[in-house]
């Protein structure tokens, strides 16, 4: 899920990358908080909050975030990630309800933003597809929006 190299694939669209928190020389006790990231952020699906101007990156930038990042993945233009508390966190595009806000009015967002529907459940792992987002709670129960034109969702409907 998570690539430890330095070697940074030079064509890649975009890819996220975990770094190791602040620890003395030797030690990696598995938590992340920092990312790196490249690529398309035109809908804010880096989360580097717009801090810069353009929306093209080239080369690596680094996101730190407040919480330990335990998984992630990333549609088009949307990215999900969890953390080890199993809270669900998404950014970027929100055409398609992708985000999960329950609200596809809600504007793009360039920043991680809590998937407050699923605040009750412990989730191990997120998949997203090129406009859905899938969760899986640690109860075996799945969790799927966004687009479901080709029933993607798994809910026997062709809309989400």
């Amino acid at each position: 899920m998570f690539v430890q190299n330095s070697n940074l694939p030079a064509d890649s669209e975009r890819a996220l990358v975990r770094s190791p928190r602040s620890l003395q020389e030797g030690e990696d006790d598995g938590t992340y908080n920092e990312i790196y990231v490249w690529g398309d952020d035109s809908k804010g699906q880096l989360g580097l909050c717009g801090q810069f101007s353009d929306t093209h990156h080239l080369l690596p930038k680094i996101c730190s975030f407040n919480v330990v990042i335990k998984g992630l993945s990333c549609g088009d233009n949307h990215t999900v990630f969890f953390s080890d508390s199993g809270h669900v966190y998404s950014m970027g595009d929100n055409s398609l309800g992708q985000l999960g806000f329950g609200d596809r009015s809600c504007a793009d967002k360039n920043l991680p933003c809590l998937v407050e529907s699923l605040v009750d459940e412990f989730v191990c792992s997120v998949k997203c597809g090129a406009q859905h987002s899938l969760a899986l709670s640690e109860s075996g129960t799945a969790f799927a929006w966004g687009s479901g034109k080709n029933g993607q969702l798994g809910n026997g409907r062709s809309a989400a």
